[in-house]
């Protein structure tokens, strides 16, 4: 039996809550029941909202094992091609019970709830953009477009990376596909699709 442990300050669990929530219209959209890999976040402004102690431009990982290039290349360890692994199996003794544990940990004023927050905001807007700004049903807190945010979402589904990039209300989604090449570590390597998008909603800016 796998158990999931999800460290988080207490008054951030409402937070967490609703960033569930977006996840599930993330992968209703995918029609999928496959796991969503978080990779890695960045911002990509100094003005962007909500990214409180990030710092525009850096990537953030939320996995080891990644490796991402500001000219289009991902570099991704071959374990983590196996599965979509979103944590850690450190009891792999088949006489133990399977226990893993994901967390974002770090000293108070790290940033912690920062990569939280930041995240739930990036989902959100892509959520709302193919969803739209509506109450879906009586218990669920209704969409809203969050303005002036600019980041990026690198994520993987299936073997497959994906880039989430959110400039306000202009959501674009790209893939990267494989080269068949591999860097002196032994990382497969992947390019983003920039000749083509899977989503992009063609909207405005709003200023």
């Amino acid at each position: 039996m796998n158990k999931y442990v999800f460290i988080y300050p207490h008054e951030k669990m409402c937070h967490i809550t609703y960033c569930l929530q977006i996840i599930s219209y993330f992968r209703f959209y995918f029609k999928t029941s496959l796991m969503i890999t978080p990779i890695a976040i960045k911002v990509l402004s100094q003005d962007s909202i909500g990214k409180r102690k990030l710092k525009p431009h850096q990537i953030y990982y939320l996995l080891e094992g990644f490796e991402i290039n500001d000219d289009g290349h991902m570099y991704i360890q071959p374990y983590r091609l196996g599965t979509d692994i979103l944590y850690q199996d450190y009891f792999s003794d088949t006489q133990t019970p399977h226990i893993s544990i994901s967390a974002i940990v770090g000293e108070n004023g790290s940033g912690k709830s920062s990569l939280v927050e930041f995240y739930m905001r990036l989902i959100n807007n892509f959520a709302a953009t193919t969803i739209g700004e509506y109450e879906a049903n009586p218990s669920a807190q209704h969409l809203h477009y969050i303005n002036n945010i600019e980041g990026e979402l690198y994520y993987l589904i299936d073997k497959t990376p994906y880039r989430l990039q959110v400039r306000s209300r202009n959501v674009i989604l790209k893939n990267y596909s494989p080269t068949g090449n591999k860097n002196q570590s032994g990382c497969e390597e992947f390019m983003l699709d920039n000749t083509s998008s899977i989503f992009d909603n063609k909207m405005s800016m709003l200023m």
